[in-house]
């Protein structure tokens, strides 16, 4: 109890920006210990622009191995990659447990609603739909997840999450990244364009 009064008489004693600053701080170590508390940071992190570029980063046209791909629908409708072909096609690998992933969620869910129907919108996890769909309902999130049949294609292969990779209308990889964006801007939407 000395310790805590001691403390007190310390803080009391600074000037105001030494009081703003421990004060600060404090807020910070709270947000980053309380889960909802990080992912408000996270966000914040990514409106900062500093979490990576969401501009065109590549040119590789899909092998037909990779336009093969097979993955399911939560209801377990099977579908193949080439079965988006046509439209720009936004591949996003994410987990109900990442952090990252879900901090980068509103900014891909914005994006979608300025983008319409002029681009497809595919989300792979590797859990299962029954976690997923109760995480969705929770979250009120309405995403076209899809569910891994068999293993991603080199070309697409995801190495950590969030791992992102765009599509044009011909199907060629135009942009890949690895880690959170911030995905409502105008770079991410000129990716879309049909």
């Amino acid at each position: 109890m000395n310790w805590l009064k001691k403390q007190w008489e310390l803080f009391k004693s600074k000037s105001a920006l030494g009081k703003f600053w421990d004060i600060l701080f404090v807020i910070i170590i709270i947000a980053l210990i309380v889960p909802d508390g990080r992912m408000l940071v996270q966000r914040l992190i990514l409106k900062t622009g500093l979490m990576g570029k969401t501009t065109a980063n590549e040119q590789n046209a899909l092998s037909n191995e990779a336009l093969q791909w097979k993955l399911s629908t939560a209801d377990g409708r099977l579908v193949q990659l080439a079965d988006f072909s046509g439209k720009p096609v936004f591949i996003n690998f994410w987990a109900t447990w990442c952090p990252p992933c879900r901090a980068e969620m509103p900014s891909i869910i914005a994006m979608m609603e300025k983008v319409g129907n002029d681009a497809e919108f595919v989300f792979v996890t590797y859990e299962s739909p029954e976690k997923v769909n109760a995480f969705l309902s929770k979250q009120g999130w309405n995403l076209p997840v899809y569910f891994p049949q068999e293993d991603a294609p080199a070309e697409l292969n995801a190495s950590s999450l969030p791992t992102t990779v765009v599509l044009n209308a011909s199907q060629e990889i135009i942009h890949r990244s690895e880690g959170m964006r911030d995905w409502d801007n105008d770079a991410a939407l000129e990716l879309l364009k049909p």
